[in-house]
């Protein structure tokens, strides 16, 4: 299913930010899903199913020390998206991440994720990527409908 605007346009910065050739390996793949509050979208030390880029809302990457004590030690939002240890190989992590601030986005299935992935090489390289900050996407705003 394609992003959820009804231009087919892409309201994550991160997946606005990709060339055309990429972003359409991902498109057909990405559904539109409800983030809703305290959602888990991956476990720790779990296999990560599926990729998500926010368009709106914010998720909550936590580390569960060895007492239970959990502590946020990042935030991910419509800047960039949740999996990266897909990108560099990995399908589990040592954190979990829930949402912290509801919203909506898309996802994809990791494993289709990295397919798309291994038939490029500009997504292998990709900058946007591996550094999911806003100084990544250059503030752009031409992906807005």
């Amino acid at each position: 299913m394609a992003p959820s605007s009804p231009s087919g346009r892409a309201h994550n910065r991160l997946l606005a930010s990709l060339p055309a050739a990429d972003f359409s390996l991902l498109r057909p793949h990405l559904e539109p899903v409800e983030l809703s509050y305290r959602r888990l979208l991956y476990q720790a030390n779990k296999t990560i199913p599926f990729v998500y880029f926010f368009e709106i809302g914010v998720g909550s990457l936590v580390n569960t020390m060895r007492n239970g004590d959990a502590s946020e030690i990042g935030t991910i939002g419509n800047e960039g998206f949740v999996g990266v240890p897909v990108v560099l190989g990995d399908r589990r992590a040592p954190t979990s991440v829930y949402v912290q601030v509801p919203g909506v986005g898309v996802r994809m299935a990791s494993d289709l994720f990295s397919e798309a992935m291994a038939q490029s090489a500009s997504l292998r390289r990709s900058r946007s990527l591996r550094r999911t900050s806003p100084a990544a996407i250059d503030g752009r705003t031409d992906y807005l409908p």
